[in-house]
């Protein structure tokens, strides 16, 4: 069936948010839960990939909750059956090559949709021409389900990646990236681009259930003291997690993938 690689930093985040609908993954459809840790998110990710007994890789972070279809698993095998070309997919992204990390702060329209809960509001977000558009609901179940088709993109979001080990056989760069947690979303679709696959955002639908605690703020030390290019402090939690070291990481994936 699928593997499911999830580092948790924060366990009680986990054991209420991702662990639920993962638990149903394994008892019902036979999935297999690998939980990981590392310097880096390229050095966790490598450590479930290797113990991955699947050959589909589904590697999420541990504030993601499955809102549709909670049948996933099976609906990922088939999503790959169907695709002999498909090499990763994500939950949104963008339809040309990024240049630079965060994601969205390059050119091309917008694809994909997801739900959110920042500062403990829930928001409904999805694809637009330009950019994403976001709307207030009450909960999960209001959420319009705008998005209900495959697109082919250039890059996807990380807080859920999902891949065929033998259609990428390449090893995620912990030691290029080596103690970062920013831009292996980039990093992974320029990878499957540079393999000849194809990378799409699908109709499922997620919650990134980042209230209150962006990402990973508070288990990554570049967050901690996180300044911009000026040597700034960033105040903002979201910023903390989002900018900090990101000058270092846009350097390494121009120099590997001469952007």
């Amino acid at each position: 069936m699928i593997s499911i690689v999830i580092p948790v930093w924060r366990k009680d985040v986990y054991s209420k948010v991702a662990k639920p609908w993962i638990d149903r993954q394994v008892k019902e459809f036979g999935a297999q839960l690998i939980e990981v840790s590392g310097s880096s998110i390229f050095e966790a990710h490598e450590s479930g990939r290797q113990q991955a007994l699947h050959d589909l890789i589904m590697y999420v972070h541990d504030d993601v909750a499955l809102i549709d279809p909670l049948n996933i698993a099976p609906a990922i095998v088939q999503a790959f059956k169907d695709r002999p070309s498909l090499g990763l997919i994500g939950p949104v992204g963008r339809g040309q090559v990024p240049t630079r990390v965060p994601w969205w702060r390059n050119p091309g329209d917008f694809y994909g949709h997801y739900l959110s809960r920042p500062n403990g509001e829930l928001h409904y977000t999805s694809a637009g021409p330009v950019r994403l558009m976001a709307q207030r609901i009450k909960n999960t179940r209001l959420a319009p389900r705008k998005w209900r088709q495959w697109a082919k993109v250039a890059l996807v979001d990380g807080f859920c990646l999902i891949e065929s080990k033998s259609r990428m056989n390449v090893a995620w760069d912990a030691k290029t990236f080596a103690g970062h947690w920013h831009g292996y979303d980039a990093d992974r679709c320029l990878q499957a681009r540079a393999l000849g696959l194809d990378v799409m955002v699908s109709p499922w639908l997620f919650l990134h259930d980042n209230a209150g605690h962006a990402g990973y703020k508070g288990t990554d030390p570049q967050a901690r003291d996180a300044r911009d290019s000026r040597g700034r402090r960033i105040r903002s939690d979201g910023d903390a997690l989002w900018l900090s070291h990101l000058d270092e990481v846009n350097a390494l994936l121009a120099q590997k993938w001469r952007l």
